[in-house]
């Protein structure tokens, strides 16, 4: 009675132990051949199309152990732009889950093999597309076979720019011979991602590797959801959660004074002095190392995974002047929301830094890391591409209202635009003059009324304090007749704040207030004295454009 099951047992382990053997004499590309070929009549897929493919990704995930493997699809050695398909293995040798972006039959749709343009040539047309003009000479900076080119990007790109034989699939289902080149645009945030026709020079197809964040204003609508704040624009204040913090494997502490995560704004809680939290497993040499020793190799907001800093002027370079928590690595900084934003840069470029830092590490731990690609200056020699930690820049000029991020392959720096904020809505609209009609930006105060999507009109008056400044508004009105139902325009400046300048408006029978800034910014504006009493809706706006209402 005992050797049957004892039989039974050892049959199955026999099974198990035949079936791993089984798993592990195979490797992942042959279970990925295997697999194509199960599915090539249900994808519709001819035998060239499973069997040209390159690899482009393989890798491992920790944490659920699956290896990755992905795969673009290519004639004759060139690539579909696109067309790349992914096969994830377990542990014991299943595919688990795989998705398909290859093209049926793609032998029959394409074109040609030889292009009649040169990479220099397609270089020029998507210049010209993107509305650049090259200057001077584009000097080749490698080369591989007759395939692939870069350049340095000149006057039209501010990196080096990569061109690549690729097909890109049009929508009458045939694949064109293009040029595949990137141009980082040297005027504004965008890096083009292009396919230059190969035989005529046309641009065939295009899309940006930089994610835009924008919240639209009244002249540029957007009905992207995504955009759409998932809490009130002023929430209610709340305790923040507790916050468990790692522990550093060295000697050196280091300490940020931050809103912690999940909070997701100032009105949902309180910073607070976080001590090392970063994480050992994704961020071992703490957030401050780049040569993986002991001890930090910056005592500014720069380490292995993130270089932040302020950019007010808008040029994507630092100036030099990050925070520094000196040897101690205390980045301990005021924040008082009520004053201007120049007036907390570190606490802003240090929040930056951690929240940056923050996801860094949360991504690393489910499966982000650096053989998937993630962005690191030192990857440790766990895999991955190098050098391309994440450029954050705070308060950034050069825009307004959100942010972006430029995402470029595994190699390149990724790019992040922190923009100062103006409320959705506070705009300020002329409707005659003719000649000045348009939308001018402002931001508004801390206090007094809101500005709501109901239309609040009425001619623009110059404030008359009756004194030697009269627009400071620091007295009362002596043209409250004209004030009366109109939108007053006040100077910044003088012996009164701007809560009290805007009290005098609205005691003048005003129904909104412009204060005039004496500099071509936006500046915020917080309550000191009178700022609970103002019910009217009071802006700031630049100085350029108060002389432009002034003058007409």
């Amino acid at each position: 009675m005992i050797a049957r099951p004892t039989f039974f047992l050892v049959f199955i382990f026999s099974v198990l132990y035949s079936s791993a053997v089984w798993a592990q004499s195979q490797t992942p590309l042959d279970i990925v051949h295997s697999y194509l070929a199960s599915q090539r009549e249900s994808w519709q897929l001819t035998e060239a199309d499973i069997s040209g493919f390159r690899v482009t990704d393989q890798y491992r995930t920790k944490h659920n152990g699956l290896t990755h493997v992905y795969l673009i699809q290519q004639y004759e050695g060139i690539e579909l732009f696109n067309a790349i398909s992914g096969v994830h293995i377990s542990e014991e040798g299943r595919v688990a889950f795989a998705t398909n972006r290859f093209t049926p039959a793609l032998a029959s749709k394409v074109n040609t093999t030889q292009p009649l343009l040169t990479a220099y040539e397609a270089i020029k047309s998507a210049a010209a597309y993107l509305g650049l003009s090259i200057q001077g000479v584009l000097h080749l900076k490698a080369q591989k076979g007759d395939r692939f080119f870069a350049y340095d990007g000149g006057n039209i790109s501010d990196s080096d720019i990569q061109a690549r034989l690729v097909y890109d699939l049009m929508a009458d289902g045939s694949a064109r011979l293009a040029w595949g080149l990137a141009i980082d645009h040297p005027d504004d945030a965008n890096y083009w991602n292009l396919r230059v026709d190969a035989l005529t020079g046309a641009v065939l197809s295009k899309d940006n590797w930089t994610a835009h964040c924008v919240f639209p204003t009244p002249d540029t609508p957007c009905a992207d959801e995504k955009q759409t704040p998932s809490h009130p624009l002023i929430p209610s204040p709340s305790s923040p959660p507790s916050h468990s913090a790692s522990v550093l494997p060295s000697s050196t502490d280091a300490q940020y004074r931050v809103f912690p995560i999940p909070l997701e704004n100032p009105a949902e809680g309180s910073r607070e002095l976080l001590l090392n939290p970063h994480d050992p497993v994704a961020s071992p040499y703490g957030w401050h190392d780049t040569d993986g020793q002991e001890g930090p190799e910056f005592q500014i907001t720069r380490g292995n995974n993130v270089h932040a800093y302020q950019d007010s002027n808008g040029n994507n370079n630092s100036s030099g002047d990050e925070p520094t928590g000196g040897a101690a690595l205390n980045f301990d900084f005021p924040l008082d929301l009520s004053q201007e934003p120049e007036t907390y840069q570190d606490a802003s470029v240090t929040q930056l830094f951690y929240t940056n830092n923050f996801m860094h590490d949360l991504a690393y731990a489910y499966g982000f890391d650096e053989p998937a690609g993630n962005f690191q200056q030192n990857n440790y020699d766990n895999g991955g591409a190098a050098g391309d930690y994440v450029a954050a820049e705070a308060q950034d000029g050069s825009s307004v209202n959100n942010a972006n991020f430029t995402t470029t392959p595994d190699g390149g720096i990724g790019r992040m635009q922190m923009f100062r904020w103006n409320s959705p809505g506070a705009v300020f609209s002329v409707t005659a003059p003719e000649e000045i009609a348009g939308f001018y930006e402002v931001r508004p105060a801390l206090f007094g009324g809101a500005i709501t999507t109901n239309v609040l009109a009425g001619p623009v008056v110059e404030y008359n304090g009756g004194t030697g400044l009269p627009a400071l508004a620091c007295s009362p009105a002596q043209n409250a007749a004209a004030l009366n139902g109109s939108v007053a325009l006040i100077d910044r400046g003088g012996t009164c704040d701007f809560d009290r300048k805007s009290l005098n408006a609205q005691n003048a029978g005003a129904v909104a207030a412009i204060i005039c800034n004496y500099a071509d910014d936006l500046v915020n504006m917080g309550p000191v004295s009178v700022g609970a009493q103002v019910n009217i809706p009071v802006v700031s706006m630049r100085y350029s454009n108060c002389q432009t209402l002034r003058q007409s």
